[in-house]
C-alpha cells in the first residue's frame, strides 16, 4: 500500500514492493470477507497478471486455491512454464483452461468485433476463457477510466456491443462453442 493506504495500481508495483506476508494477510482476509457474508466464491483471478509475477507470490495464488477449495484461472501453459522452474508448483493442482484471451491495445486498434469474431472461429476443443471488460462509454465509465485508452470507456462499450450482438450468437451458434461457468468448472473439480 501507498502512503495513502491505496493498493498498487498497476502489476509491475505490485511484483517491486509486495511483501509475502502481508498479500497473503489481506487475500485471505478478503475471501473469508466474501465467504462469511454468504457469498459463493467460483475461482481465483491473478488479476491482471498480478500473481503470476513472482514465484513466491504463484504459490500464494496456488496455496490459497487449496486452502480455500477454489480453481485457479491460469492456463496449462502458464502452469507448466512455472511448474518447470519451481518445484513447489508441480504438484497436483486442477488446472482446466486451454487458453485465457485477453485483447491487447493493438486488437482495440483493429476493432473488437475482429478481434473476437477471430477467437471464437478459431477455437479448437477443450476450455477456454476470454476476458472481456464490459461498460458503458458514458461519464460514470469516462471519470474512472480516465486518461486510459486501452480498458477505457469506448473499449468497454465495444466489449459489450459484441458480446450482446447476434454476431456474437451466430459465431456461438455456428463454431457450436458450448459456454460454461466458473461455477459449473468449480462444481466438476473441487466440491
Amino acid at each position: 500500500m501507498d502512503n495513502n493506504h491505496y493498493f498498487p495500481d498497476n502489476s509491475g508495483q505490485v511484483a517491486e514492493q509486495a511483501i509475502i506476508e502481508e498479500v497473503e494477510k489481506e487475500l485471505s482476509a478478503q475471501i473469508q470477507t466474501v465467504f462469511d457474508r454468504g457469498i459463493h466464491l467460483t475461482h481465483l483471478d491473478t488479476h491482471m497478471g498480478a500473481m503470476s509475477l513472482r514465484p513466491d507470490l504463484m504459490r500464494l495464488y496456488m496455496k490459497l486455491s487449496c486452502d480455500f477449495k477454489l480453481p485457479l484461472m491460469i492456463s496449462k501453459q502458464e502452469w507448466s512454464d512455472f511448474s518447470k522452474t519451481d518445484k513447489d508448483l508441480s504438484v497436483n493442482i486442477p488446472v482446466v483452461l486451454d487458453n485465457i484471451y485477453v485483447a491487447a491495445p493493438e486488437d482495440y486498434k483493429n476493432g473488437m468485433t475482429t478481434y473476437y469474431t477471430k477467437i471464437l472461429q478459431n477455437l479448437t476443443p477443450g476450455v477456454h476463457t476470454v476476458l472481456i471488460h464490459t461498460g458503458y462509454d458514458n461519464d460514470e465509465m469516462h471519470d474512472i477510466t480516465t486518461g486510459q485508452e486501452a480498458y477505457g470507456a469506448k473499449w468497454r462499450q465495444q466489449d459489450f456491443d459484441f458480446f450482446t450482438s447476434d454476431n456474437c450468437k451466430k459465431a456461438l451458434s455456428e463454431n457450436k462453442i458450448q459456454l460454461i461457468t466458473w461455477r459449473e468448472i468449480k462444481e466438476k473439480l473441487i466440491d
